[in-house]
């Protein structure tokens, strides 16, 4: 790979923001198309394990009742619950990946042009590499920390120091999330580009190269990936930081419920947003920064 360094300045970050909005807006059927159809997915297996839950109630009582099995200074729960969550819907997120090969055909074609029917030739190639990586890199995962310390704090009356303490280490992991996010989002533009090399390497050794190409990209362009990723993360994911934020101290204080009400509708369509922009803009944006280090 000839490497070129990014521009290092911030406004080369908002570049890059403003022409993967330009292509999303020019573009944005067939990405949608791709979340709808990974949301049908997610319905289908949802109703499937409501059915097994049904059928078998002695299982449903042994995961409701499964005790935490390990804990991040009361922050970060591990459960079977969240286990088996995670195994369910492994492979419709990893469908929301197939935008990065969507990424790839506009960005990389001269027609800018992609449609909904490669995400199938995407996810049909890359799925348990998609898999994977998509557990790495969820641009949604920014607000998890903030639930988790939200959720080991007692309902009633919860002590404020220990209150504070979670609000203070959901903040330390969100940190570091976005830390991790930045180093490896690039295996995912890596990984498409790479498939489409008929080189004779394996898919494995494909997959570990990503890696190795993602830390270079981060390593020579440290100043460009944190003014983009920053960017990104304070238009799509800080409100929903915020709102869980004010949802945590409304557990200190009595709030009216119309303003609980109002949290929840700003948190719903904080989150929507999330969903069906932040996705194809996350692939856009780091398939051009990808594209423009093999000038």
């Amino acid at each position: 790979m000839t490497e070129s360094k990014l521009d290092p300045s911030f406004s080369a970050s908002i570049e890059d923001f403003k022409i993967s909005w330009q292509i999303f807006r020019e573009n944005w059927k067939p990405f949608i198309k791709n979340e709808l159809f990974a949301v049908f997915l997610i319905l289908v297996l949802g109703i499937i394990v409501m059915i097994s839950f049904f059928i078998n109630p002695n299982f449903t009582t042994q995961v409701m009742m499964a005790e935490t099995w390990n804990s991040f200074f009361g922050i970060f729960l591990i459960s079977l619950l969240s286990i088996i969550a995670i195994a369910i819907f492994f492979l419709p997120f990893a469908f929301l990946s197939c935008q990065f090969g969507l990424a790839y055909d506009i960005i990389s074609s001269g027609d800018m042009f992609a449609e909904f029917e490669g995400s199938f030739t995407y996810y049909k190639r890359h799925w348990w590499q998609y898999s994977i990586l998509s557990l790495l890199t969820p641009s949604s995962g920014l607000f998890f920390p903030l639930a988790g310390s939200t959720q080991s704090v007692e309902i009633s009356q919860p002590p404020v120091s220990d209150f504070f303490g979670g609000i203070i280490g959901g903040f330390i992991l969100l940190l570091l999330y976005l830390i991790w996010f930045i180093i490896f989002i690039n295996t995912l533009p890596s990984i498409t580009a790479l498939g489409q090399n008929k080189d004779g390497k394996s898919k494995w050794q494909k997959f570990k190269l990503s890696f190795s190409e993602s830390w270079r990209i981060y390593k020579n362009n440290k100043k460009r990936l944190y003014g983009t990723w920053w960017l990104f993360f304070v238009i799509f994911n800080i409100p929903t930081v915020i709102l869980s934020f004010i949802w945590s101290i409304s557990k200190l204080f009595s709030f009216h419920s119309g303003i609980l009400m109002l949290i929840n509708f700003l948190w719903f369509i904080s989150a929507t947003i999330i969903v069906m922009i932040s996705y194809p803009m996350k692939a856009l944006i780091a398939t051009r920064i990808y594209n423009m280090m093999q000038l």
